[in-house]
């Protein structure tokens, strides 16, 4: 399994990402909806099982958590596999600790019926986690990438925005979605960037 591409900023500030929608020629361009207000969450998977995560967290909602849980908190992904129920303090779940406001993260996943959400949040020494933005939950449609807006944390239609599959699928796989050739990653060297989730559920000591 390769390393995850890690981006790590010398200094963090404050910015408002771009929410321009990107024209693609790829005829299953889908629209994400999945953000609150300046903070992002998106999942979506691939008929081959490959995942693409991003996260966007405003500068200042970081600031006010981390405040609030200490100043030893770590911003964290907590992934939860909802396959066999939606109750997420059951659901099997696993943490992925994150150096940036924003980013990428890719999983390979054991079946394609597995069905997984995230949050993106603080962990403090005492492990009391603070949840900043929930995502949508992935789930597969044949042909399709698929992303179900309905699972948005948001209320309230007029904080969605669309997110641009530019930053969606990260600087390694953006140009092969516009040319639709997701396809491609299949056995090539691509594919050592997608974390397996069997080695990652026996990391955490979880079983199916």
């Amino acid at each position: 399994m390769g390393a995850m591409p890690t981006h790590r900023s010398k200094k963090v500030s404050p910015k408002k990402p771009s929410t321009a929608s990107i024209k693609s020629s790829h005829e299953s361009v889908p629209s994400f909806l999945i953000s609150t207000q300046s903070n992002t969450a998106a999942i979506v998977t691939t008929e081959q099982g490959f995942v693409f995560s991003y996260w966007d967290i405003d500068h200042t909602t970081l600031q006010k958590a981390i405040e609030q849980l200490g100043p030893s908190s770590k911003l964290l992904l907590r992934f939860y596999d909802i396959s066999q129920t939606t109750d997420l303090t059951k659901a099997p779940k696993w943490d992925l600790e994150i150096y940036d406001r924003n980013g990428n993260w890719y999983l390979k996943l054991d079946n394609l019926n597995q069905r997984l959400c995230f949050d993106v949040g603080i962990k403090n020494r005492d492990d009391q986690f603070r949840s900043l933005i929930r995502s949508n939950v992935m789930s597969l449609k044949k042909n399709h990438l698929m992303s179900d807006p309905k699972f948005t944390q948001s209320t309230d239609p007029t904080f969605a925005r669309e997110i641009s599959p530019k930053r969606l699928f990260g600087p390694y796989f953006y140009e092969l979605f516009e040319q639709g050739r997701l396809h491609e990653i299949v056995n090539s060297s691509l594919e050592a960037i997608f974390h397996d989730m069997k080695s990652i559920l026996k990391q955490a000591g979880l079983a199916f």
